[in-house]
């Protein structure tokens, strides 16, 4: 899954996050980008289509939990191919 940081735009995988145990919570992560450093506007979700760097807006199954996508595919709207209504779920 690609992520779009919301401070600085570079557009990442969650492996490259920066992360460290949170001095505040125990047993939580803070997560930052390793480009600005920053947290606070956090990350978005994009489009799995590739090439495609628009957020992410649709959800749905693939019926296949062994593909490329996990058996799970989120897409723009524009790459929703889940067909009119059937399996759709709104990410938030």
């Amino acid at each position: 899954m690609k992520w779009q940081c919301n401070n600085c735009n570079i557009i990442i995988s969650k492996d490259e996050w920066l992360t460290a145990p949170s001095p505040f919570n125990a047993g939580e992560m803070l997560m930052a980008c390793p480009r600005c450093r920053q947290c606070i506007d956090g990350f978005a979700l994009l489009c799995d289509e590739p090439g495609c760097t628009r957020p992410a807006t649709c959800g749905w199954p693939t019926g296949a939990a062994g593909d490329e996508w996990g058996g799970y595919r989120h897409t723009c709207g524009d790459h929703d191919l889940s067909g009119p209504g059937e399996g759709r779920v709104p990410l938030k």
